[in-house]
């Protein structure tokens, strides 16, 4: 009996009405009245749509697609090869609209996460894996939706996580088909206001409060109630109060709470924030216990027995707690002076105002000054290196094997991973090694031991992941392509076409990388040069040799039009905050009491201090801590945000008695002051402002073996300085010690002749890695010298060879290369470049590569000499 049709594949895979299609297999024989190819919807108990036959043979069969009236809308179908012996298994085909999807409406348009919303339109089609309803985050990124139900002319999903869209505000929903994408719908997403403290968490009636949180919105749309917690379930409503309204902002509500009469009773309370988005969720930080001003208190005094053989009398005489030198007391009192009277009141409260300025610009030295990305500790903005190439540009290999095999690989597992057939994963494994063979550089001398054996053990087993990066850009598009080789099957595209989109995004988050290819390196100082700020705001940092940046890295700069780093991104601009806190008093092991009656710590004795008249410093000390040390207070600024200099405009202190007073700045304002943490100024003159650089900056951070290592030393015998270069990056991306390197070569020259001669050198002969910095002169039209430097020179190979180029990139291969001759000490400067790893405060890891400059080991001679003799 005759086998059945077989239909294996259909080219295209997806296709508007009227198209070829080409239906590969076996067994179709040849045409009959009885051959059709049938086109069905799947699960669709109607009648299947006879499609038009161009041409037929046994193993292929072109026809047209039927027209999209027959399917009611575009999207999946299934394919059958009907013959005198049967039907065929079916085949998946993707029926294409006449035109990308529109959307005409979003109900609603605008609400919360998780809210459900239908969004009409036409062109939608039935549901395929290629359908998608997403949102645009800033960045910009589509975060999916995730859909509920779907027909032609509408879709049902829900609002993504407020997390997963970066907050609240305008977030534009896109739909996506296999054939095309609709223009942007606006939606408006909203947040619930957020209690994330209330200021003081115990007050009384009539008491002014300050609710700190997020997402308040304005005073007009919103309102703020006090609920009423009992310990039982209560079937009555809720009892609220409302509160008189002081001042409302976004992140802060002050409000002053009814007397005792307007609360009715005292209690917990529930501080409930309403927005034009809905009212908070209590939780424990909106709680609040109002203080109750009712007790019954009764007294009993208890005192010692006296000495007496009589109960009543003891009993009488200890009630009366008579003192016998009351006036001996008394004076004690006046001596310490503590009926001495100050008309103060301890500080109960401290109101603090201030400005917060993100640092959301910054510009590298002799660069362009550009955007800071959020989120991004700042050592690693001026720090990191272009490792991988950015896509888009005339991208050039990976210059690391090791990452190229690597990168490599994860393409394979990636595609295996997406394959509806995962047997095919050793097919395409072997296609991709074909076509992007692991190959050794054009100049095999280049290549290092490790190199050598590391590519013998790679080739014919990994892809070059470089070659791949470079050549399957065209997927990323908004008609993403596949290069012709290695061939891909058609039923297969879309899975290596997600593959390869899912790798892009893996080589992207990587490493961190500059998203311009900007560096703050100064080759002429071998140090970072950078600024940062935003606005008004300049802070210089003119010699950042790597590693931490902290405040004192920085110094403050009023800017100019030409200096100015431009106005910052929105939702980074100044922020004015307002925060109240109850100031502490200032302590420390060993403080004196400040009263005479307490018992203070034995172990510490300021009475036998001994200071000689000229110990200032142990004189000012001993007074501070037994005269004014109870007199300073400490004030929790929380919730400032890092990143930001953080400037205060007003401090108001309010006593016990109620009196508040503002505090001026230490400081004269001139300059001539000094205190910790404040910002230099550059010009000197004046205070850099009541302000503190908060800064991003990352608490640890690992970094690897150097992967370049340079010294730059004197050479006072030859009057001349050199670039010794130790340590460079290896074709693998390992350390590779050039002067094990030298040893070995040297070791592989032929001794002298040994004919007992004397043979005359012009100069003697220089380790490879030993690269020459020659001493120029800037003069001007007297001849006065202006400048001094040191120019890179370069070696040569024997008997007139070429000249001898670094290897590693600290020196600037390829360019001329002029370091200033005071960047050069006698105690020398080491350089070194490496990979740096850290962890920020949001939990995200930052990999870069980034360079250091330290001290070196002091001046070095090279040997060389010239017009001198060898041999006998």
């Amino acid at each position: 009996m005759p086998d059945a049709p077989r239909l294996d594949t259909v080219t295209p895979a997806s296709a508007p009405a009227g198209a070829p299609l080409t239906l590969a297999g076996a067994a179709f024989g040849d045409r009959t009245e009885a051959s059709a190819v049938r086109f069905r919807v799947p699960g669709d108990t109607a009648a299947p749509v006879i499609a038009t036959v161009d041409s037929w043979s046994a193993t292929s069969i072109v026809v047209r697609v039927p027209s999209l009236v027959s399917f009611g809308s575009g999207g999946p179908l299934e394919v059958v090869v009907h013959t005198d012996t049967g039907d065929s298994a079916p085949a998946p085909f993707l029926i294409e609209e006449t035109a990308p999807p529109a959307i005409t409406t979003v109900d609603p348009a605008r609400g919360l996460e998780h809210t459900t919303i239908t969004v009409t339109g036409e062109r939608f089609g039935r549901r395929s894996a290629g359908s998608a309803v997403v949102f645009r985050a800033p960045g910009p990124r589509d975060v999916p939706a995730p859909i509920e139900a779907w027909t032609p002319t509408s879709v049902t999903v829900r609002v993504p996580a407020l997390d997963a869209l970066d907050g609240a505000g305008e977030r534009p929903l896109v739909m996506t088909t296999p054939w095309g994408r609709t223009e942007p719908a606006s939606f408006l997403l909203g947040e619930l206001p957020q209690v994330t403290g209330v200021v003081p968490s115990i007050p009384a009636p009539g008491a002014t409060i300050t609710v700190q949180g997020r997402a308040f919105g304005t005073a007009d749309a919103g309102s703020l109630d006090l609920v009423a917690v009992y310990a039982t379930p209560d079937p009555r409503p809720p009892h609220a109060t409302a509160p008189t309204i002081l001042s409302w902002t976004d992140t802060e509500i002050r409000a002053e709470l009814p007397d005792l009469h307007g609360l009715r009773t005292t209690g917990s309370r529930d501080v409930i924030v309403t927005s034009e988005w809905g009212p908070s969720l209590p939780n424990q930080p909106s709680r609040i216990l109002i203080e109750s001003r009712a007790s019954i208190t009764s007294w009993t005094r208890l005192e010692p027995h006296a000495r007496t053989s009589d109960l009543q009398q003891g009993l009488q005489l200890g009630l009366q707690a008579q003192v016998y030198d009351a006036l001996w007391l008394l004076g004690r009192q006046w001596q310490m002076r503590e009926l001495r009277g100050s008309d103060a009141g301890s500080p109960v409260a401290v109101r603090v105002e201030g400005i917060s300025t993100p640092l959301a610009r910054w510009r590298p030295a002799n660069g362009q000054p550009d955007d800071a990305p959020a989120g991004v500790p700042l050592e690693a903005v001026v720090e990191r290196e272009r490792v991988i190439p950015p896509t888009g540009s005339a991208s050039a290999p990976f210059d690391d094997l090791r990452l190229a095999a690597e990168a490599g690989l994860h393409l394979l597992r990636l595609i295996t991973a997406n394959l509806r057939d995962a047997r095919k994963s050793d097919d395409y494994r072997a296609r991709f090694l074909r076509a992007f063979p692991l190959q050794p550089p054009a100049d095999p001398a280049a290549l290092d031991t490790r190199s050598r054996r590391f590519l013998a053990v790679t080739a014919g087993r990994a892809p070059d992941g470089g070659r791949i990066y470079a050549a399957y850009q065209g997927a990323l598009g908004a008609n993403p392509t596949l290069p012709n080789q290695p061939p891909i099957n058609g039923n297969d595209r879309a899975a290596v076409l997600t593959a390869v989109r899912q790798w892009y995004a893996w080589c992207a988050e990587l490493f961190s990388e500059p998203v311009a290819d900007t560096s703050a390196w100064d080759r002429q100082r071998m140090e970072y040069a950078f600024a940062a700020g935003s606005g008004d705001l300049l802070l210089t940092a003119p010699e950042h040799d790597g590693g931490h940046l902290d405040w004192y890295s920085f110094s403050r700069r009023i800017p100019t039009p030409a200096t100015s780093l431009g106005a910052p991104a929105a939702g980074r601009e100044p922020e004015e905050f307002t925060r109240v806190a109850i100031p502490n008093p200032v302590s420390y092991p060993g403080m004196p009491m400040p009263r005479w009656w307490e018992l203070e710590d034995g172990r510490v004795d300021f009475g036998s201090i001994a200071a000689a008249p000229s110990d200032l410093l142990t004189l000012v000390l001993v007074e501070f801590a037994t005269v004014y040390g109870n007199d300073w207070f400490t004030v929790p600024l929380d919730a400032v945000a890092v990143g930001t200099l953080c400037e205060l405009t007003s401090v108001t202190v309010t006593d016990a008695f109620g009196v508040s007073i503002t505090i001026s700045p230490f400081g004269d304002g001139a300059g001539t002051d000094w205190r910790m943490f404040e910002l230099a100024s550059d010009d000197g003159a004046a205070d850099a402002g009541n302000a503190m650089l908060l800064l991003d900056a990352l608490p640890t951070t690992q970094e690897s073996r150097p992967l370049e290592d340079v010294l730059l030393l004197r050479d006072e015998m030859a009057n001349m300085a050199w670039a010794v270069e130790k340590t460079v990056q290896s074709r693998t991306g390992r350390p590779l010690d050039l002067h094990e390197d030298e040893v070995t070569r040297r070791a592989g020259r032929q001794g002298p002749d040994g004919d007992g001669l004397r043979r005359y050198l012009l100069q003697t002969p220089v380790p490879r890695n030993w690269v020459p910095l020659l001493p120029r002169f800037d003069r001007d039209g007297t001849g006065s010298v202006t400048g001094r430097w040191l120019a890179r020179g370069a070696m040569r190979e024997p008997v007139g060879g070429a000249a001898i180029p670094p290897r590693g990139r600290l020196l600037e291969p390829g360019t001329p290369l002029e370091i200033y001759d005071e960047e050069v000490p006698r105690t020398g400067v080491r350089l070194t470049r490496l990979w740096t790893l850290g962890r920020s405060a949001d939990g995200r890891s930052h990999l870069w590569r980034a360079r250091r400059k330290g001290p070196g080991r002091g001046e070095g001679s090279s040997g060389i000499r010239f017009d001198t003799t060898t041999g006998a």
